[in-house]
């Protein structure tokens, strides 16, 4: 994808976040134009404004005028797919902000991070290239609250600066619980200033995976293997946790700590097969029912006016095959 964009491995932080405030995930993402499927398009690249709006789509749904901060305050830094391996890899502090800053665009395309020293301090700076079509805060804050949990992995909390260009208002005094006491407002840039002398000082980085960690890559492979199998049969609950060495309770509450159901895995992955197929010309709907694991035709043909709202047979529209 040319352009600024942001990989997907960002927007699957969502899916704990939303599921932990009883908000239906797969709902949310349907109703902003992503497809319901996230967890198997985890390396897709999405149009950065597309991000902007779901970012600022979480004040909506949860009431919460900054939660971007929330959000970016509860992502395990390491589950960054590339870009947390190498975090992984660092040992010091200054290795890490240095590796950080390298590697952005393998996350964020169309951003830039600088650093510079300046009277014992080491600051980074975070920037968005380019222009944008809509309002950045919620993605601005989450951002901002991801680089100070990195540099908080040195262990001394009391030691990090967050300046944002977000202006002070009566509200954002409820971000000193995110960003913590040294946080300041309306600044000409968003950045992140340690002392010089932490530079040196080991990361404590933790590796244990986290809850969050266990549940998206359970909820990623389970989708993945619901993908490559449904189309050569039956998919079932049982198979699937055994596969991935699970027992059926464990799969069951890893999937619902981001938000879905087996079964709802099930679905979708019959529905973006199904458009598939009928926008590649598929004229033979017994067959394609069969595929999808129907015994009846007109049971897929009423599951499918579910999903769309229309026919098998009348879905030719060319914009629906544009979904993300």
């Amino acid at each position: 994808m040319n352009g600024p964009a942001i990989h997907a491995v960002s927007l699957l932080q969502f899916a704990p976040f939303l599921a932990k405030r009883d908000i239906d995930v797969l709902a949310f993402f349907s109703r902003r134009g992503f497809s319901p499927n996230v967890f198997q398009r985890h390396d897709d690249w999405l149009p950065r404004d597309f991000c902007f709006g779901l970012a600022n789509a979480l004040v909506e749904e949860t009431g919460d005028p900054f939660a971007g901060a929330l959000l970016g305050d509860q992502i395990p830094v390491l589950r960054f797919g590339e870009f947390g391996e190498r975090l992984a890899r660092t040992e010091t502090v200054l290795t890490c902000c240095t590796t950080t800053i390298r590697n952005l665009g393998l996350v964020h395309r169309g951003s830039r991070m600088t650093a510079r020293i300046e009277r014992g301090r080491y600051i980074m700076r975070y920037e968005l290239e380019g222009a944008l079509a809509d309002a950045p805060w919620q993605f601005l804050l989450a951002t901002m609250a991801v680089l100070h949990n990195i540099v908080l992995l040195a262990g001394e909390p009391d030691r990090v600066k967050v300046r944002l260009s977000l202006p002070r208002s009566r509200h954002t005094a409820a971000l000193e619980a995110t960003f913590g006491g040294n946080l300041e407002f309306g600044c000409d840039h968003d950045e992140i200033e340690i002392r010089q002398d932490l530079l040196d000082k080991p990361m404590e980085l933790l590796t244990r995976p986290s809850r969050t960690d266990q549940a998206l890559e359970t909820t990623i492979h389970t989708a993945l293997r619901v993908a490559r199998r449904l189309p050569s049969g039956e998919v079932g609950i049982d198979g699937t946790a055994a596969d991935l060495g699970l027992t059926r309770r464990t799969l069951q509450r890893r999937l619902a700590d981001c938000g879905v159901l087996f079964s709802d895995l099930i679905d979708i992955t019959r529905r973006d097969i199904a458009m598939r197929r009928l926008l590649e010309g598929c004229d033979n709907l017994k067959a394609l029912s069969a595929d999808l694991g129907y015994s009846d035709p007109s049971h897929f043909t009423r599951t499918f006016r579910r999903w769309t709202g229309m026919a098998p047979s009348d879905y030719r529209a060319p914009v629906l095959s544009e979904a993300f």
